[in-house]
C-alpha cells in the first residue's frame, strides 16, 4: 500500500521550546478569525535555494502525514489551516514537524536530526509565520498577524447534561453567556441551567437544562464567531444502540427484478431519505428522472420500491441528517458510473460470460500450503509495449492468449500458466479514488489503496467507465480466463480505512459511524471501527458478495491489524463455509489504533485466535534481504544477525503462528523496493552475476520453506523500478508513472532474466511435486524435519526431511543454503542422492547424482532427493528353439516426487 509509517514513529523526541518569537503578537479583533481558526505558514530557506522534492512530515498526535513544500524563489513553504491536509483543527495545541528531502522514509535525509515542535496553544486565529533555516534546529516565529486570546482546547460531555471545557488561557470575560451550545441538527441554541469555573483557571463547566440528544452533535460558539465541536460519548458502540439498530437482513442495496426494484439503506439517524433516479452516472449532470420517497422500517433501515425494469438506471440516496441535506451513493451499490458518484441498478445475470455457471475455483481442495501466490497490479501486467497485449492496463488483458514480447517469448496469461503459480493476487480492483475515470487517455497510476465503493469494480481498468455494466462484465471475463488457465484469483481488500472519511457513504448517512474517533493508525486519516455491528456486517457481506458474484477465490486484507478478531473470524467462518480452501491472509502488523470497544486486534500476536487466517511473515522477509526501513544487508547478502529467527521461519515454526498455514512466506511485495533493487542497494559492489545468485537463493529459501510461498510479480525476472528523472530506485511507486511500474516483458529475452525465470518455475514445480515441503502441522514438521546446520557457521544452513513426510514418495530430502562467496562441502547420509536444485537450475529433472559428500556452490542452494532406483541388471532370455542367447540391458530410473 501507499507508504505509511507505523508505530516505530510513535516514539518521538520532541524538541520543545526551541522557538524564538521575534515579533510581539498584536491584539486583533477576534472577529477576523471567524470560523477559519489559526493558519500556520512554514518558511524554509537554504543557501543554494534548491527546494526540489522537499517535504515536511507533519503530525499533531499519533501518526503523521507527508506534505510537499511549495518551492518559491528564495524559500519553500507549507501552509496549515482548518482546510489543509492535515487539518489544523481548533483542538491542536502543538504542531510537530520534520523537514526532509523527499517523500516517505526510504533513502531520504532529515534537514535536522531531531523532531521539532511549535506550541500554538496561545493562538486562536490569524496567521502564525514560522521561519526555518536549513541545518538549524531553532525556528523563528512571527506572530504579529496571529490572534491571541482564549482558545478552546477541549470540550466534552460524558453524561449528556454536563459539558467540561478547557481553554489555552483563563477567560477574562464573564463565564455565563460566553459559551453557547448549538444543536447542529437545528442550528439553534440549547438552553443552559448553569455555567461556572472548573477545577483550574482555564477550565469551565456548563450544566444543560435538559439532557442532550444522544444521536445529535453539538457545537460551542464563543468569542466573536469562533466554534468548537463538543466531543460526545460514542453512542454507536453501546449495547443499547446496537440492540436497537443492528439489521441482519441480506437485502441491503438495490435489488433488481424485471418487474420492480427494491431499495434498502441503513441510516438510523436520518430524518428523511429519498432515492434519486438518474439517466446517467455523471455527477452533476442535470438528468434527474424522479425522486422516490423512502419509508423508515425496522432497525434503522429505509425502504422503497419502484415498479418497472430499471436495469441501467443510475441512483443516489438523498437524506436529511442532523439538519443537513446530503446526497451520496449507496454503500451497497453493485456498480456505478464514472468515478463512483452514482450507483447503477443492474441485472447482474446479464453480465455473466458464457459458461459462468460452470466456472469454479481451479484449486479448490488445496491446503493453504499447496498454494503459490503471485502479487500483481492490473496496469503493471499489460501496460508496457512489449507485453504484446491489446487491452493495455485493462481487465481484458488477462483474457488474451498467445501474446508475445518483441522477441517472440510468451507473455500474459500464457506466461503465468507456464510459471506455475496457483493464485494471482490482484492489487485493489474495487472502485478507488486516486484515478480519474473520466480521463482514460491520461497516464494515471495508483496502487488503489484508497477505497470509495467497496462492492464496485474499478472503472479505469474497464474499456468504458461510463457504463456501469461494462466493468462488471469485463471483471468476470478476467476471472473466468484465469480460472480456465488453472489460476485462482485473490482480491486485495482495504476495509480498514477509506479514501475520505467525510465523504464515504456510510459516514455521510450516519456521521462518523464507519470510522473510529480520533484514530489514524492507518496513516490515511481514518481507521475503520470494525467492532461496530453494522460495519462488521458490511465487511462480511461485501467479501461474500465478491466471492459469490465474481467467483473470487481468496482475499488479502490490507492492514488487518486494524481489525478486531471477531470480525476476522466471522469472515473466515462465512467464506470457508463456501469453500474451505479459500485463501485468506493479511498484514498483521501491530497498529496503534483506538477501538471503541474492548476488543482483541487481529495482528500477528493474535494469530492463534484467528485459525484459518494467515499473516505475512516479516521475519523471513527481513531476514533474507534486510529490513524494509533501512538498507542493511540480509542473509542472502551475507549478513547473519537474524539467522536464528530465519531458521524457525524456514521450518514453519514461527512463534506467533498456530500452524504453518498461517505464515505467508515472502521476500518482496508491492511495498518497498523490488527484491533485485534491494539487493543492489545493500550489496551494490557485488557483480551482477552475484546479485542474480542472491536473488535466486532468496527464492530457493522461500519455495523450500514450510508455509505459504508468495512473491511480487516480476521478481522472477529481476524486476526493477527506476525513477526516470534521477536514475534512483523507487521504494514507494504507488503513484509513479505507469512506464516505471510496468513489467518489462522484453527482459525475458535476456539470458540472465530467462534463466532466473526458469529457476523460479523449476522451484515451483519441485515444490508442487513434494508434499514434504507442504506439511500442515507443527507436529509433522517436528517429526520429519531435522536441522543439521543452523547458520551459525558463516550462515550455512542444512536440514533434512525424513522419508514419506506428509505422504511424499521421497525417502529423504536434503536442503542446504550457502550465502557465502566460497563453496561448502557437506557429508551425506548413506546412499545415493539425486540433485534437483543447485545454483544454476531447479525443477523435477535430475541434474546429477552424488554420494558420500556433496558441494554446495557459493551463493546457492542445493536440494537432494534420495535415489531409490534399481541398479543395472541383465535379463538373459534363452530362446531354446532358435539357439540364441539375447542379453537385454535395462536401466530403470524412478524420478522421486515427480507427479
Amino acid at each position: 500500500m501507499r507508504k505509511r509509517i507505523g508505530s516505530f514513529l510513535l516514539s518521538f523526541f520532541i524538541i520543545l521550546g526551541m522557538v524564538l518569537p521575534f515579533f510581539k503578537a498584536t491584539q486583533i479583533d477576534a472577529m477576523a478569525a471567524g470560523e477559519e481558526g489559526l493558519t500556520v505558514v512554514f518558511h524554509f530557506s537554504k543557501e543554494d535555494n534548491n527546494y526540489d522534492n522537499y517535504y515536511m512530515w507533519i503530525w499533531f498526535t499519533g501518526d503523521g502525514t507527508d506534505v510537499p513544500m511549495v518551492a518559491g524563489k528564495n524559500e519553500a513553504t507549507v501552509t496549515l489551516n482548518s482546510k489543509s491536509s492535515p487539518a489544523l483543527s481548533a483542538d491542536v495545541t502543538a504542531v510537530n514537524y520534520i523537514v526532509k528531502d523527499g517523500p516517505g522514509w526510504d533513502g531520504v535525509n532529515k534537514d535536522v536530526a531531531d523532531d521539532r515542535s511549535i506550541d500554538v496553544s496561545a493562538y486562536s486565529g490569524g496567521t502564525l509565520d514560522v521561519y526555518l533555516e536549513s541545518g538549524k534546529a531553532e525556528a523563528k516565529i512571527d506572530d504579529s498577524k496571529a490572534i491571541t486570546g482564549v482558545k478552546i482546547t477541549k470540550a466534552s460531555t460524558e453524561d449528556y447534561k454536563t459539558i467540561n471545557i478547557e481553554t489555552g488561557a483563563p477567560l477574562k470575560e464573564k463565564i455565563k453567556g460566553y459559551f453557547k451550545v448549538i444543536d447542529d441538527s437545528t442550528s439553534k441554541e440549547v438552553a443552559q441551567a448553569d455555567a461556572r469555573q472548573g477545577d483550574s483557571d482555564a477550565s469551565y463547566v456548563i450544566t444543560m437544562k435538559d439532557e442532550l440528544n444522544k444521536l445529535n452533535t453539538y457545537t460551542l460558539s464563543y468569542g466573536n464567531g469562533l466554534t468548537f465541536q463538543i466531543s460526545m460519548p460514542d453512542v454507536y458502540s453501546t449495547d443499547e444502540f446496537e440492540s436497537e439498530y443492528t439489521y441482519d437482513g441480506d437485502d441491503l442495496g438495490a435489488t433488481w427484478t424485471k418487474e420492480k426494484t427494491t431499495f434498502k439503506v441503513w441510516a438510523p439517524i436520518a430524518t428523511d431519505v429519498k432515492v434519486n433516479l438518474y439517466k446517467s452516472g455523471d455527477e452533476g449532470a442535470d438528468d434527474l428522472i424522479e425522486s422516490v420517497p423512502m419509508t423508515l422500517d425496522e432497525k434503522g433501515v429505509w425502504t422503497a420500491e419502484k415498479d418497472g425494469d430499471l436495469n441501467g438506471v443510475y441512483y443516489t440516496y438523498q437524506a436529511e441528517v442532523r439538519g443537513e441535506k446530503i446526497e451520496t451513493i449507496d454503500p451497497y451499490a453493485r456498480t456505478a458510473g464514472v468515478n463512483g458518484k452514482r450507483g447503477m441498478i443492474i441485472d447482474l445475470s446479464s453480465t455473466n460470460p458464457d459458461g459462468w455457471d460452470r466456472d469454479k475455483n481451479p484449486n479448490s481442495g488445496n491446503n493453504y500450503e499447496d498454494d503459490v501466490v503471485y502479487e500483481l497490479h492490473v496496469r503493471d501486467f499489460s501496460y508496457d509495449e512489449s507485453s504484446g497485449m491489446k487491452n493495455k492496463g485493462k481487465y481484458l488483458a488477462f483474457t488474451e492468449t498467445g501474446t508475445k514480447n518483441s522477441n517472440g517469448d510468451s507473455t500474459g496469461i500464457d506466461y503465468l500458466k507456464k510459471l506455475g503459480v496457483t493464485h494471482v493476487h490482484m492489487l485493489p480492483v474495487y472502485d478507488f479514488g486516486s484515478v480519474d475515470e473520466s480521463k482514460p487517455d491520461e497516464d494515471q497510476f495508483n496502487w488503489g489503496y484508497d477505497p470509495v465503493n467497496y462492492n464496485v469494480p474499478e472503472g479505469s481498468y474497464s474499456t468504458d467507465a461510463s457504463d456501469g455494466a461494462v466493468r462488471v462484465k469485463e471483471f468476470k471475463e478476467m476471472v473466468e480466463a484465469l480460472h480456465k488457465a488453472g489460476i485462482s484469483v485473490v482480491m486485495d481488500v482495504v476495509y480498514g480505512h477509506v479514501y475520505s472519511a467525510d465523504t464515504f457513504s456510510i459516514n455521510e448517512l450516519t456521521p462518523g459511524y464507519y470510522s473510529r474517533p480520533n484514530s489514524n493508525a492507518s496513516g490515511c486519516g481514518n481507521d475503520t471501527a470494525t467492532e461496530r455491528s453494522m460495519n462488521r456486517k458490511f465487511i462480511v457481506d461485501s467479501m461474500n458478495y465478491w466471492a459469490d458474484e465474481y467467483h473470487i477465490d481468496g482475499f488479502r486484507i490490507d492492514q488487518v491489524g486494524l481489525f478486531d478478531t471477531d470480525t476476522v473470524n466471522e469472515i473466515v467462518k462465512t467464506l470457508h463455509k463456501k469453500d474451505p480452501s479459500m485463501l485468506l491472509y493479511g498484514e498483521g502488523w501491530t497498529m496503534s489504533t483506538v477501538p471503541t470497544k474492548d476488543v482483541t486486534l487481529a495482528d500477528q500476536q493474535a494469530a492463534k485466535e484467528t485459525p484459518g487466517f494467515a499473516y505475512f511473515n516479516d521475519t523471513i522477509r527481513d531476514g533474507l534481504k534486510g529490513g524494509v526501513f533501512d538498507t542493511d544487508p540480509g542473509y542472502v547478502t551475507r549478513s547473519y544477525g537474524k539467522v536464528k529467527y530465519l531458521v524457525k521461519s524456514i521450518r514453519g515454526n514461527v512463534a506467533w503462528a498456530a500452524s504453518p498455514d498461517q505464515s505467508i512466506n515472502y521476500v518482496s511485495c508491492h511495498d518497498n523496493y523490488t527484491l533485485f533493487d534491494r539487493i543492489t542497494i545493500s550489496n551494490g559492489k557485488d557483480s551482477k552475476a552475484q546479485r542474480i545468485a542472491e536473488n535466486k537463493l532468496a527464492a530457493a529459501v522461500i519455495y523450500t520453506s514450510q508455509g505459504v510461498p508468495f512473491m511480487q510479480a516480476g521478481e522472477e525476472i529481476l524486476r526493477t523500478k527506476v525513477i526516470a528523472d534521477t536514475g534512483e530506485f523507487d521504494g514507494n511507486s504507488y503513484n509513479a508513472p505507469s512506464a516505471e511500474n510496468a513489467i518489462k516483458w522484453d527482459t525475458l529475452s535476456d539470458k540472465n532474466y530467462k534463466e532466473t525465470y526458469d529457476y523460479y518455475s523449476g522451484l515451483i514445480a519441485f515444490r508442487k511435486a513434494h508434499p514434504a515441503l507442504r506439511m500442515t502441522s507443527d507436529k509433522d514438521i517436528d517429526k520429519y524435519v531435522t536441522t543439521v546446520a543452523d547458520g551459525a557457521e558463516k550462515g550455512f544452513m542444512e536440514y533434512q526431511i525424513g522419508a514419506n513426510a506428509n505422504g511424499d514418495s521421497a525417502k529423504g530430502i536434503i536442503i542446504a543454503y550457502n550465502p557465502e562467496l566460497t563453496a561448502h562441502k557437506i557429508t551425506l547420509p548413506k546412499g545415493r542422492w539425486n540433485i534437483y536444485v543447485n545454483g544454476k537450475s531447479a525443477g523435477t529433472e535430475i541434474l546429477g547424482k552424488v554420494n558420500g559428500t556433496a558441494t554446495v556452490s557459493a551463493q546457492s542452494a542445493l536440494v537432494l532427493v534420495k535415489d531409490t532406483s534399481l541398479p543395472l541388471f541383465a535379463i538373459v532370455l534363452i530362446i531354446a528353439a532358435a539357439g540364441v542367447i539375447v542379453v537385454v540391458i535395462v536401466r530403470r530410473r524412478k524420478t522421486q516426487g515427480i507427479h
